[in-house]
């Protein structure tokens, strides 16, 4: 009886870690009050704490866009420093040059705050702070 006992708990504990680490995963999106400017964010983890993405803004309904598109490159790296806290860069595709951001996943609503915390040098297009949904 002590065995199939311990092995739903390790399948459990499992299922629950897989889950923890599938937070941040997947696409994330979020439009300006006035619907001229987008953003979209599209992660995916390397390890537990690290996560690598793709980004794209449309600014001034589409008059500017500042994305990355190609299939194998990345333009956002963050790395872990809390419990649903992550900070890393972005790079501007605009100006092919990086800021500082932070990310933080909230479960209870199954957001990301998204906070530009030092802006790229250059012309880019990616908005101060932003709270995202799937």
């Amino acid at each position: 009886m002590k065995l199939p006992l311990s092995l739903c708990f390790l399948f459990f504990s499992l299922g629950l870690c897989a889950q923890q680490t599938q937070d941040l995963e997947g696409t994330w999106r979020w439009t300006s009050p006035n619907g001229e400017d987008n953003f979209e964010l599209s992660l995916e983890y390397i390890d537990g704490s690290k996560i690598r993405g793709k980004h794209c803004s449309v600014y001034h309904n589409g008059e500017k866009m500042d994305c990355q598109n190609n299939e194998n490159d990345y333009s956002i790296s963050l790395i872990k420093i809390a419990k649903n806290i992550y900070d890393g860069t972005i790079e501007s595709r605009y100006s092919a040059t990086a800021g500082r951001i932070r990310v933080q996943y909230h479960p209870t609503d199954v957001s990301l705050s998204f906070v530009l915390k030092a802006y790229p040098p250059g012309e880019f297009y990616l908005p101060d702070r932003a709270l995202m949904y799937r």
